[in-house]
């Protein structure tokens, strides 16, 4: 069974074998912190090409060699994140985590270093400035920063799960938010 954490209706990847193959690669950057990354490159840049998105995935990984199965399945991410964006998708991007199956503080974690991907990369944007400028996307921006921030441990309770759902739904639906507006200041 999927988590609501995967991205949607193609299980393109294993999330722990990708995970378990970053890790073992010597990579820093989580998985999760990887798909906050490419989810804002995908917002903030429109139709960037393979060769863009496999450049800047190895300059995320800062290793010195990457199995072609790792940058494939990245740029497959790039490509899936894109597809799930796109304005006629209707709404079913889904943010990258570990499945349901996992603690509950496993997956909180996940989504706060999803957070702090998707603000350091969004922060590296030329659109950067504009964003700031639209009330709404500021305040998401703020919020996703103080979600980033939190290093709680969470218990795992009925409670603490449907917070958790809220918490994901509202970073969602945020995402779509920044990228319409993304979307609005790319047009020419």
């Amino acid at each position: 069974m999927m988590g609501f954490g995967l991205l949607g209706k193609v299980d393109y990847m294993d999330y722990e074998q990708l995970e378990r193959r970053l890790e073992a690669a010597g990579v820093d950057i989580g998985l999760a912190e990887m798909h906050g990354r490419v989810t804002a490159v995908v917002c903030s840049m429109s139709d960037l090409q393979q060769a863009a998105r496999l450049q800047l995935a190895s300059n995320w990984l800062e290793v010195d060699k990457v199995e072609p199965e790792i940058l494939a399945s990245l740029d497959e991410m790039f490509v899936q994140t894109s597809e799930s964006l796109h304005e006629f998708s209707d709404f079913d991007f889904r943010i990258l985590l570990p499945g349901d199956d996992h603690a509950l503080s496993d997956r909180f974690l996940a989504l706060t270093c999803w957070c702090s991907g998707f603000l350091s990369q969004l922060g590296e944007s030329e659109s950067v400035r504009a964003l700031l400028k639209h009330e709404e996307v500021k305040e998401i921006l703020m919020d996703f920063q103080r979600i980033a921030a939190m290093s709680d441990e969470i218990p795992d309770a009925e409670e603490n799960e449907t917070d958790m759902i809220e918490i994901y739904e509202y970073i969602r639906v945020g995402v779509l938010m920044v990228q319409a507006v993304c979307r609005e200041l790319l047009k020419p």
